[in-house]
């Protein structure tokens, strides 16, 4: 009788870290009802366990851990990691389908760093809990899955964390609370620059609440503000031999996009321009990227796409 108990408990530990690990890699691939499940049936096999050893695992559950055998200790982490991680899914599954799907960008991101501060304490106790395991305590047919199964629940735990400050910094770009001012700087990629491409025309955008809410496109592009340098810069030894001023159009002149972009700031304020919370660089290549993603666009009359975006940008700015 002890013997087939003991064949049960083990069987069903086993089972207990197999699903575990089935649900923190489905919970890392964002697969909601595998990860769901896995956790319902780690609960399941704990509560075999249970059913098993009766009184000694309600104890596991209330005893300090320092008091409990391996195998007991992992048990009680396993089933607060299961209960933690299904309350977590349960949040983000109610919470996706209460989402506004009518609601703007700003609003629906709003909401996700909402839920994501909600349940990043449970995935992060979950964490805990499952990376305080060792493996040996488990049978040795399920140490090795489990050990995947807590590399995964990390770097769920990880993505979590940088997703939600991918949203707040979002949100912060796209002018949640105060007004954000950006200088584009088209680039040209045929006449070659070291950020991708020389800088032939620019646009000065407004953004509040997730909306442009301003756009000015300076005809001249860079050119509208030749000149009109308050300050002198002395330009960079190779550049200096073509031009003795360092002017806007060539402010891309270091790989380092922040080293450059901060030029660009500069020039411009200088130049009588405004000053602005950032620079915005878009290359020929992307916008062709985009536009084989998304389509033609309608400009003017005439259909612009992947395929001739490039020649009739030219020739309108040439013209």
């Amino acid at each position: 009788k002890a013997k087939e108990k003991r064949n049960v408990v083990e069987f069903q530990g086993a089972e207990a870290a197999r699903q575990l690990t089935k649900a923190a890699m489905a919970l890392k691939s964002f697969n909601l009802n595998a990860a769901s499940s896995g956790f319902g049936a780690t609960l399941e096999s704990l509560a075999q366990i249970e059913n098993q050893v009766g009184g000694y695992f309600k104890a596991s559950q209330i005893l300090p851990d320092a008091a409990l055998p391996g195998a007991f200790k992992a048990a009680k982490k396993m089933s607060s990691a299961a209960r933690g991680a299904g309350f977590a899914l349960f949040e983000i599954s109610q919470g996706l389908k209460n989402i506004d799907q009518g609601a703007g960008g700003l609003h629906k991101l709003k909401e996700i760093s909402s839920l994501i501060s909600t349940v990043l304490p449970r995935v992060n106790s979950a964490a805990n809990d499952l990376v305080s395991i060792k493996p040996t305590d488990l049978p040795v047919g399920a140490q090795d899955k489990f050990a995947f199964a807590q590399k995964a629940i990390l770097a769920i735990t990880h993505d979590l964390k940088k997703i939600n400050g991918i949203t707040n910094l979002i949100q912060q770009a796209a002018g949640d609370k105060t007004l954000k001012r950006y200088l584009i700087l088209f680039q040209n990629s045929a006449e070659i620059r070291p950020t991708g491409g020389f800088i032939g025309s620019l646009a000065i955008i407004d953004v509040k609440g997730g909306k442009i809410t301003n756009l000015q496109v300076p005809p001249g592009g860079p050119y509208d503000f030749q000149g009109q340098l308050s300050a002198y810069l002395e330009p960079p030894a190779p550049l200096l031999l073509v031009n003795k001023r360092w002017e806007l159009q060539d402010s891309n002149w270091y790989p380092e996009f922040s080293t450059s972009a901060k030029n660009a700031m500069w020039f411009l304020e200088h130049s009588g321009g405004p000053t602005v919370d950032g620079v915005i660089a878009v290359n020929v290549g992307a916008v062709e990227k985009l536009l084989e993603h998304i389509g033609p666009l309608e400009a003017d009359g005439m259909q612009i796409n992947a395929a001739n975006f490039y020649n009739e940008t030219q020739t309108r700015v040439e013209s």
